[in-house]
């Protein structure tokens, strides 16, 4: 079930055509979703494709899909990481991806990271 959801949702991620997908999955065995992540991370990692839970709840997992290198190329892009967060819907996962971003950019200094997601136009 997860894999389906993977492939449907995140189809465009996989092939290489978006940086990045973001899916709800609230298949009956989502419990199973951190182990799901971590399988479908050992195989699709070598590839440049990682998976994260950003948000779970007893109902479903907020899983995020993304492409690092189309995903730091695209927000290196003057004004791109202002517009993306700026009309997000809901700021409370709107936070949790710049966190997120933050830690796993790899990014030596903490300071250009910084400036590269909160960028003024």
């Amino acid at each position: 079930m997860f894999e389906k959801s993977l492939i449907e949702q995140c189809s465009s991620t996989l092939a290489g055509l978006k940086p990045a997908n973001l899916f709800s999955y609230t298949g009956p065995d989502r419990e199973l979703a951190p182990e799901y992540i971590r399988f479908w991370n050992q195989k699709l990692n070598p590839r440049g494709v990682f998976l994260t839970a950003l948000h779970c709840s007893g109902t479903r997992i907020l899983v995020y899909v993304y492409r690092r290198g189309a995903l730091s190329r695209e927000l290196a892009r003057p004004g791109a990481a202002e517009a993306s967060f700026e009309k997000s819907r809901d700021l409370s996962i709107s936070a949790k991806i710049r966190r997120f971003l933050f830690f796993k950019q790899g990014l030596k200094n903490k300071a250009q990271t910084i400036l590269l997601l909160f960028r003024t136009a």
